[in-house]
């Protein structure tokens, strides 16, 4: 064999050997982004655990806070028997579950919130919270309206 033969032997073994190692990366990083994308979605779930937590405490220990919430979950025909200070905070409450409610529309749309979990959490709260959402004159953001008219279409 001469050297000419000998060095095209070895540069196919080379480019075979490079394609080999080219698939070989290209499945390793494969791998890698899948188990990012897992670890991504377990710290999306962790911190919205942790996030409700914390919203909990905080409002177990506000006194104020606590009264506007239960007068909030009775059956609320108008909103005249609410005082100025209690209108400001069930306005920021509505606002910050509308505000959670989009997060989670887009944690969703985005893969980061399952299916099953989604469901759960929009069919139980977002009916609930139109209603309030419509007593206290809130606007809702298409994003959210949408979402809310797909459950209740589902629900007929």
């Amino acid at each position: 064999m001469t050297i000419i033969e000998m060095s095209e032997v070895l540069g196919n073994f080379g480019e075979f050997f490079g394609a080999l190692l080219l698939v070989a990366s290209l499945v390793y990083v494969g791998i890698q982004v899948r188990q990012n994308t897992v670890a991504t979605k377990a710290q999306i779930q962790q911190a919205r655990a942790n996030g409700l937590q914390e919203l909990e405490i905080f409002t177990a220990k506000s006194e104020p806070i606590v009264a506007v919430i239960v007068k909030m979950s009775g059956d609320i025909e108008d909103i005249s028997g609410f005082s100025p200070s209690e209108l400001v905070r069930c306005r920021g409450i509505l606002s910050m579950w509308h505000n959670r409610i989009q997060n989670l529309i887009i944690q969703h749309r985005e893969g980061f919130i399952d299916e099953d979990s989604f469901r759960e959490e929009m069919h139980n709260v977002l009916p609930r919270l139109d209603r309030l959402w419509q007593k206290f004159g809130l606007d809702v953001s298409p994003t959210v309206r949408n979402q809310l008219n797909q459950i209740l279409n589902e629900e007929k």
